[in-house]
This record gives C-alpha cells, structure tokens and sequence, in this order.
C-alpha cells in the first residue's frame, strides 16, 4: 500500500532571524514564522480530505512544535513528539551567532558552507545525522499508518534528500515551511516534490537562506 509523507521544515525561528547556528539550541518562532506556520496549517486543512493524513509527527524542539501545533489543530489531530527529529547537534558552535564565530575558525566555517556534507569533528557528522534520520523515518513507519506530516529540520530534511538525490548539489536549500513530499511502498522511499510554504501560496520572505 502506497503512504505519503510530507517532511516540512519549521517556519522562520528567533534564530533563523538572529542568524545563529541553531543545532539543538532551542528558540521559539518569530512572528513572521507564526504566520508561516498558520499558512501551511491552512493548506494542509483545504486539503485535507484529499491528502488523509492520519499522523503528526515532529521534532521536540520548540521551532518545530510551534509549527506542527497549528497544522494538528486544523487536522483534528495531536502531535507525537521524538527527539530523533532534532537538527543536527553542532557542539561548540551551538547558539552562536555566524558574525560571532572565531577568527580561528573561520575558514573551517567557510568550508562547511561549500561542502554540504562535511563538517567539523565538534559536530554530529553528516552521515550520523542522516543514519538518525533514515532511522527514524523507517521505525515511524513501522508503528504507524496511513500518511503522515513530519515537522523537522532543514540540514536533518536534507541529510535524508541526500540518499533520494544522486547528485547533492541539486537538492535546493530547504526553506523555512518548505514541504517535501515522499512516498513509500513496499519499503522503498521515493521524493515527489518540494515546495516552499506549499505550491499556490504566497511566498513569505525567508530570512536567513542556509539549510540548518
């Protein structure tokens, strides 16, 4: 039997705006991501006896929570909540600021930009990040049914595409409220689509364009 997943990215979080390294340093959502968060509550609720969605799942950090709430309210639904959902764990660089990384480190912040899947020895490796991932996505499939909605992380979002999307440097940034659409069947995971904040609704300013 076919089962659709829709991986959605938190909307626009205080660190997002504030430009910091978030990881799992938890901040709550701007206004702007509240608003981000009541519009793709609205799509999913106009759709919603098309899309069935029978589960809600998210990430237990507070950009994530704030964003599924919205959309399990609309859906009549509660949203389950697993840590094996959280952005990649960034050590020492958790919280800071990008324009407050140190001098030293500079050029080793520069070379993760470029290099999607490298980063320092202080951080979750992006093969640790993708394997917690992968793992989740297969035991929340195992003990639930029907379509789901997932609310995570862009670089967690992103480690996961990665395995889907042969050639990395395709996979677009992953958007506050961007939406990734899956499909399982017989074990097999393939990605239908991504969208920002939904196809057909307006496209709220982003601030902060990296993936994290």
């Amino acid at each position: 039997m076919k089962r659709n997943i829709w991986l959605i990215r938190h909307a626009q979080s205080e660190g997002n705006r504030d430009r910091r390294i978030q990881g799992h340093f938890d901040t709550p959502l701007t206004e702007l991501g509240l608003e981000q968060a009541q519009i793709t509550a609205k799509y999913f609720q106009e759709r919603a006896e098309e899309l069935n969605i029978s589960a809600i799942f998210s990430s237990d950090l507070m950009r994530a929570k704030q964003t599924a709430e919205p959309i399990a309210q609309a859906l009549k639904l509660t949203v389950e909540t697993n840590p094996e959902w959280r952005e990649a764990y960034f050590g020492r660089w958790e919280g800071i600021c990008i324009d407050q990384i140190p001098e030293e480190e500079r050029n080793v912040f520069e070379r993760w930009q470029r290099d999607k899947l490298w980063r320092p020895d202080w951080c979750e490796s992006f093969s640790e990040c993708q394997a917690r991932g992968l793992r989740s996505l297969t035991n929340t499939l195992t003990r639930s049914s029907g379509n789901l909605i997932i609310l995570a992380h862009g670089g967690l979002i992103f480690s996961m595409l990665s395995t889907l999307i042969t050639e990395e440097q395709s996979i677009p940034t992953i958007q506050n409220c961007g939406i990734t659409h899956l499909e399982a069947e017989a074990g097999q995971i393939s990605l239908v689509s991504m969208d920002l904040l939904a196809e057909g609704l307006v496209r709220l300013p982003n601030m902060m364009a990296s993936y994290r």
